[in-house]
């Protein structure tokens, strides 16, 4: 230790650069040195500052101290909820299908594209609309930071036919309307071959975007169809239904996510419910790896789970633009458990909102290879690593509640809530009423609540997180949010447009 303390600073500084934020806040409680050392350099408070904030660094020209200036104010603000504005925008025509990424809302009508670019605190507002794409748009997935718009088109899918069905993805460049110049096939096409059980009808087709990796997730009802693609190299990475007669995904999986660029995970509603964490290449067809699969809490007899599905934050596969971005790898996993009970002749359906942090499911997936998949009890993993609570997040269909480890809920009355699960410590707060919470929440057993809880036993869970509220939203009914801003959902006076409300940090 002597001998370290005995470097020149700039030496002890690029060493201490190696560490996280919590190992470098312990380094300055060691002793005086490294406390000054620690508290005055620059480069080591923007470490600190960037994982306070959620934010991992890209690259800049600019001076650490007026990022670390920049970045104490945004998380002042942030704790505060001191935003400003209202900006409002109007957004005419229908929306079949929206998406929020990197600071840019889209929403389609059907053939068209209206492209939002946000106000921030440094950017001014401007939009563009491309009136015809030449194709009918069933939904679609974007990454302003590479140009990239990928379209599901639109073509009957939905549907059972005694022929096969073709499922059509096309990757286009936002700002031409072109075949996106890295793609290396600027059409996939996918076949959907007639069944005698379920039939080939659609439920539903998403889709999901991870740097080069691309994915589509297509529901049958019981049975999930997941397709992964390079679209840079047109390389099929894996497909759940290589062979439609022994699926690799198990029946009754409802929902899916990427975690990292080579994983993802299912949902699945038997027994008590699970999220199963899976490995594949992101450059090479090698199909996929099921790692561990995390039980949900034991529910009663009585009750069944009727459904499973997850909301994150998006990517950004090229954000070179900009100092800092949202730490992806740290973000909060939201997912929503439906349970249901027949009771005196009626079914009670019961809702509740799980956190779950998605760098501790990454800590499953850096594990090496095992020779066989883990199945992990909710007792040994769930109660230190989630928060449990009664639903506490909106059913609807705007799904873009989620950004990093910040969480909007529920809009009561004009009240607007957010669930921080950041490690930053609380600020003073004005505008913004805080309540820190790092004790448990309690969800009592099916036998002590008699009717009303579907679990086995009390669920107790830990995960510490902060609840902030503010008044302000009297006039929209619904909100998305990004890092940089909150935005408000306004049905306009035609009951078909929308106006956008646009609080910015």
């Amino acid at each position: 230790m002597f001998k370290f303390l005995c470097l020149p600073n700039e030496l002890k500084v690029e060493i201490l650069e190696y560490l996280d934020h919590i190992s470098l806040i312990r380094c300055s409680m060691v002793c005086k040195v490294l406390n000054v050392l620690v508290n005055t350099s620059s480069d080591l408070q923007y470490c600190i500052e960037l994982a306070l904030n959620g934010m991992e660094r890209v690259s800049s020209s600019r001076p650490h101290l007026d990022l670390v200036t920049e970045l104490r104010r945004r998380r002042q603000e942030w704790d505060n909820l001191n935003w400003s504005g209202p900006t409002k925008i109007n957004v005419s025509g229908r929306c079949k299908a929206y998406e929020l990424v990197g600071g840019v809302f889209a929403k389609t009508s059907g053939r068209d594209m209206y492209y939002v670019h946000l106000p921030s605190a440094t950017k001014e507002m401007w939009t563009y609309h491309n009136t015809d794409l030449g194709i009918p748009i069933r939904d679609f997935a974007m990454d302003p930071s590479m140009d990239l718009l990928v379209v599901l088109e639109e073509n009957n899918l939905y549907s059972s036919s005694p022929n096969q069905h073709e499922v059509r993805i096309h990757f286009r460049s936002i700002n031409e309307n072109k075949a996106h110049p890295r793609a290396k096939l600027p059409l996939i096409r996918v076949v959907l071959p007639p069944d005698d059980v379920i039939g080939n009808a659609v439920d539903s087709a998403t889709l999901f975007l991870h740097d080069d990796v691309f994915a589509l997730l297509i529901n049958f009802g019981a049975m999930l169809r997941v397709i992964l693609w390079n679209w840079t190299s047109g390389t099929m990475l894996y497909d759940s239904c290589t062979d439609p007669a022994n699926p690799s995904l198990p029946m009754f999986s409802t929902d899916f996510c990427l975690v990292d660029r080579d994983s993802f995970l299912v949902l699945n509603t038997l027994g008590p419910g699970s999220i199963s964490l899976y490995r594949f290449s992101p450059t090479a067809f090698e199909g996929s790896t099921l790692v561990v699969t995390l039980l949900l809490p034991p529910i009663s007899p009585q009750h069944l789970v009727s459904n499973l599905t997850i909301h994150s934050g998006q990517f950004e596969g090229n954000p070179s633009k900009r100092d800092y971005v949202t730490n992806h790898s740290t973000r909060i996993h939201v997912i929503c458990l439906q349970h249901r009970r027949r009771f005196e002749g009626r079914d009670t359906t019961i809702m509740f909102s799980l956190f779950v942090p998605n760098d501790y499911l990454l800590q499953h997936l850096s594990t090496g290879p095992t020779s066989a998949p883990r199945s992990v009890p909710w007792e040994e993993w769930g109660p230190h690593n989630t928060r449990l609570m009664g639903r506490n997040v909106p059913v609807h269909w705007l799904r873009r509640y989620v950004h990093g480890r910040m969480v909007a809920c529920e809009l009561r009355g004009g009240n607007m809530k957010f669930l921080d699960f950041s490690s930053k410590p609380p600020t003073e707060s004005s505008l913004a009423t805080t309540h820190t919470s790092q004790v448990a929440t309690v969800i009592k057993s099916s036998e002590e609540t008699r009717t009303r809880s579907p679990f086995l036993n009390a669920v107790k869970t830990y995960l510490p997180y902060r609840s902030l509220l503010r008044q302000e939203f009297t006039q929209t009914s619904d909100y998305m949010i990004d890092e940089d801003r909150i935005i408000g959902i306004e049905l306009a006076s035609d009951m078909v447009s929308m106006v956008l409300h646009v609080y910015t940090i």
